[in-house]
């Protein structure tokens, strides 16, 4: 219960003691050392506050104050070095500063500790509703569940303008304004089973070592910073409407869902490690995703996998899509596609992109980088799988890490269920003597062929390859030019007829 105070009532006749128990009061800390909130002599004037009171942190210098819980208005912290600290085993709630109409709960800048000791018990802060924390909270459970912010009440939900720090879990709706900051070694923010709408200016922050789990959670809006590398975790998490910066690595198991637009220059590392656990950075429909991925599995795995949604709408993919790992179901992809090693290795490591139950569209303004580096099928980029991709936009191929190919080498760069369309236009790296190389399109592949002379890319010369020659030369294709000119010309006939005299071997 609160602590009694006396005060003195006036009246004709009389001056009486009485209780002032509910007075609203702001009672600032007195002793010079760390103490116990509970007792009289540490505070000025000598009350232990109470239900309608604010507790001021001021004086000067580091000190702890520890408490058991309990209720009060709210915690004023002026003096940057002092800290509140709330025991394991209990609960404190704060339910908005005395003064009228003022619905701070926790200011200034020194630090309001949950769960002061670290311990397995767990300790619990509550907000009440329609409430602004302005202050530094830090959650500091011995794991996420040891340390708890939560809302009560009626109303809107409790604003945090602050900055909410460590190792622990919000619960409940929140309003951010400020920031959720896990870039410390071991900080996890786990936010569970809530909603969080965030103004274009707060910050949700992580760096190696620290992390953001979401677990059945929308977070929408502001400012994703993942530093070096944080970690995002989620189980069945959202983020929509937001920026992302620098780079953020989803752990193995993860599934997050992005939604609206996202956009930032930052980088979002599907899998930190193989393991046979599925991790599925998902794409919501009609969503626009601006920023970097990154697939970090095995090529033929589900370790690492981007899915837009079965039907619907598809999701533009307008950031590039780099790595090795699985792409489902329905994405229109419109950046850079380059298949690589998936683990931020330059793009001269090999890899394949993989779709699984795909109806991918690659759009005009797509560009599609290859590297080859030998003729095994480990030893260039591929994408492969099952599905329909529609091909467009631009292929550029490079011949890498010192390989030059054969004149009869081949190539299948693509191959799926159903292949429609073509690149708009071709950048193939130089074969020599045998080339230019050039592109067959199959109605389930597309193959860069060495040989010039082997227009079907069967790796035999016959009249169908005359055959496809002259079709492409009637047609107009690019493909025919083999002076490279820029003209069709009777002197690509003539190469062409050297071409074939001299063979693919």
């Amino acid at each position: 219960m609160p602590e009694l105070r006396p005060c003195f009532l006036a009246s004709a006749a009389l001056l009486a003691s009485a209780s002032c128990g509910l007075a609203q009061t702001a009672i600032e800390w007195a002793s010079a050392v760390d103490g116990d909130f509970g007792v009289p002599t540490n505070w000025s004037p000598a009350f232990v506050p109470g239900v309608l009171d604010t507790a001021v942190l001021g004086r000067s210098g580091p000190y702890v104050v520890s408490t058991d819980g309990g209720e009060l208005a709210s915690v004023e912290m002026p003096n940057a070095e002092a800290t509140l600290g709330l025991d394991s085993g209990r609960t404190l709630v704060l339910t908005g500063a005395p003064g009228p109409g003022d619905p701070r709960t926790v200011s200034g800048t020194g630090t309001l500790v949950v769960n002061r000791e670290a311990a397995a018990g767990g300790a619990t802060l509550i907000l009440h509703r329609g409430t602004v924390m302005t202050g530094v909270i830090r959650l500091n459970g011995f794991d996420v569940d040891a340390a708890s912010l939560r809302t009560d009440g009626d109303g809107p939900p409790p604003v945090l303008a602050g900055v909410v720090s460590g190792r622990g879990q919000l619960q409940d709706d929140f309003a951010l304004t400020g920031s959720l900051d896990a870039t410390g070694a071991g900080d996890v923010l786990r936010v569970d089973r809530a909603t969080i709408v965030l103004s274009p200016t707060a910050i949700v922050r992580a760096n190696a070592g620290g992390a953001i789990l979401l677990t059945q959670t929308t977070m929408q809006g502001g400012v994703f910073d993942g530093g070096n590398g944080g970690g995002l975790d989620a189980n069945g998490g959202a983020i929509a409407d937001a920026e992302f910066l620098n780079r953020w690595i989803m752990p193995h198991g993860a599934r997050l869902q992005l939604q609206g637009l996202v956009d930032g220059g930052g980088t979002i590392v599907v899998n930190d490690r193989p393991g046979g656990q599925r991790t599925s950075l998902e794409l919501a429909q009609a969503a626009t995703i601006e920023v970097a991925v990154v697939l970090n599995g095995p090529e033929d795995s589900s370790d690492a996998r981007l899915v837009g949604p079965a039907s619907g709408a598809p999701p533009v993919m307008l950031g590039e899509v780099t790595g090795a790992g699985q792409l489902v179901g329905r994405l229109e992809l419109a950046g850079r596609l380059a298949p690589s090693a998936g683990d931020g290795s330059p793009d001269s490591s090999i890899g394949t992109l993989v779709p699984r139950s795909a109806d991918h569209t690659i759009t005009a303004t797509a560009r599609t980088e290859i590297d080859v580096a030998g003729t095994a099928d480990d030893a260039f980029d591929r994408i492969a799988g099952q599905g329909t991709i529609r091909l467009g936009g631009t292929l550029a191929v490079a011949f890498a890490d010192g390989f030059a190919p054969a004149p009869g080498d081949r190539f299948e760069i693509v191959s799926a269920t159903s292949i429609e369309g073509t690149f708009d236009a071709v950048d193939l790296g130089s074969v020599g003597s045998a080339g230019p190389a050039h592109l067959v399109y199959a109605g389930d592949s597309v193959t860069v062929v060495a040989c010039a002379a082997d227009r079907d890319g069967d790796g035999e010369l016959t009249i169908f390859d005359f055959l496809g020659f002259q079709n492409q030369f009637d047609a107009g294709d690019a493909q025919a030019d083999l002076d490279r000119d820029g003209l069709l010309t009777i002197f690509d006939f003539l190469a062409f007829q050297n071409r074939f005299d001299a063979g693919c071997g």
